[in-house]
């Protein structure tokens, strides 16, 4: 199978986040000593910010197979900052949450290239150090081919 095809990836650069807590519709006024500290949301929060932030081939995609690998880096210093709302429901301390964050980031599309799952198969080379000769084949060389190359050399 072969792999040759240009591809291309968005590649997002995280900045700074602002979160804030607030209890839902279902528990208006909970009691102050039942806000949930950030270690009861955080950890989700972010991981879930950070699975939306991933790297993401475009359209069109590489051949089943193969994958994209980005070709460049992107300049960073000459990108937009951008911001994007989050918003995610929680349970804590016997209570329902909302959490919300404005996420700063980066965000740029890079080339690539479509390269091969499994290393790519360059043919056989055959050795023959006493005479000199390093030969590149297509298939492995039997015996015969050995013998009928070294006659030939002389």
């Amino acid at each position: 199978m072969s792999c040759e095809a240009d591809c291309k990836i968005r590649k997002r650069k995280k900045g700074t986040r602002k979160d804030e807590v607030l209890p839902t519709a279902k528990n208006p006024e909970p009691p102050f000593n039942k806000y949930p500290a950030p270690h009861d949301y955080d950890a989700a929060f972010t991981a879930k910010i950070d699975a939306w932030m991933a790297d993401k081939v475009l359209a069109p995609k590489c051949a089943s197979g193969c994958g994209c690998e980005a070709t460049e880096d992107p300049d960073w210093d000459k990108k937009k900052t951008i911001t994007r709302d989050f918003k995610m429901t929680f349970t804590a301390n016997g209570f329902e949450w909302v959490v919300t964050g404005t996420q700063e980031f980066k965000s740029a599309i890079v080339p690539g290239d479509c390269v091969d799952d499994d290393p790519i198969q360059l043919g056989y080379g055959l050795s023959l150090p006493k005479d000199g000769i390093v030969l590149l084949t297509e298939g492995p060389p039997g015996a015969e081919t050995i013998d009928k190359l070294r006659k030939a050399l002389g």
